[in-house]
């Protein structure tokens, strides 16, 4: 029975080494690529040249292409994205957790009902109404549509609905105010879950296209992921900056990850996602 354990161990160990190879090599080709010409990635596209590589793709989009303006950009609306999304998806999920009130359980699924409306389907409305707020082209267009977010609500909610009722009459009875009782006992214990939902709402935020590329209307307003459409339209098809461009967009989410890394897994598994 050990020897079958052990065997079926190492067969598992294997594929999950080969998956991992699968999802790395990607990454890994994209940051080599991003030290090649054009040239040398169109005719040798798998290569891994350690010598002959430069950092001229890195030179053109933050010369040419005016990277540092769209970088900011993203980190300007995905930074107050997130934060907003937080407070509020978290000052929401405790009401909903554990407050009764009339209409709680309908208000409830209406917030469920956002969560299977595409983006698609919102896009028209959204622009109309930032368009009447003459908030186009504009920091405050690209992030005001999502200060507030159905899945953050739902996620604090699970969180916060598996907190005991006793320890928040305990601090009632001690005469704690409810903004004390959110800011002291509710926030510190759900921390796993803040994190969880940092992280997703910022990957969202800075990989989002559709919305910022139809409010822009003007070069320094761009934001990253529509910079890096640039890159490959028509005649002005350029690999190597592109692969540059996008080795650089990643260094946020991995910071990000990074500080929120030590809740993010138990922050999965304690907030309600398998629901």
């Amino acid at each position: 029975m050990g020897k079958k354990r052990k065997t079926t161990k190492i067969i598992l160990t294997g594929i999950l080494f080969i998956f991992g190879i699968c999802m790395i090599y990607p990454f890994i080709w994209m940051v080599l690529s991003s030290f090649k010409s054009n040239i040398t990635i169109a005719q040798e596209p798998f290569s891994f040249p350690i010598s002959g590589m430069s950092n001229e793709n890195y030179v053109t989009v933050f010369g040419k292409f005016k990277l540092f303006r769209a970088y900011g950009n993203s980190l300007l609306v995905a930074f107050i994205s997130t934060y907003f999304v937080l407070v509020t998806s978290t000052m929401a999920g405790y009401i909903f957790a554990k407050y009764d009130f009339f209409g709680k359980e309908i208000l409830f699924f209406m917030v469920l009902g956002i969560l299977m409306l595409p983006e698609y389907v919102i896009v028209i409305p959204l622009y109309i109404l930032v368009t009447k707020l003459n908030l186009l082209n504009t920091y405050t267009g690209l992030a005001l549509p999502f200060l507030v977010d159905a899945f953050g609500v739902f996620l604090m909610r699970q969180f916060i609905s598996s907190l005991p009722d006793s320890l928040i009459e305990s601090a009632r009875l001690d005469g704690a105010s409810e903004i004390k009782i959110f800011m002291k006992i509710v926030l510190p214990l759900s921390m796993s879950s803040i994190s969880v939902l940092a992280i997703l709402v910022f990957l969202w935020n800075w990989d989002r296209f559709l919305w910022p590329i139809i409010i822009t209307q003007s070069e320094q307003m761009r934001t990253l992921p529509v910079l890096l459409a640039y890159f490959n339209q028509g005649e002005t098809d350029m690999p190597g900056p592109s692969m540059a461009a996008c080795t650089i967009a990643i260094i946020p989410v991995l910071i990000v990850y990074t500080i929120f890394q030590k809740n993010f897994i138990k922050g999965i598994a304690m907030s309600g996602l398998k629901y």
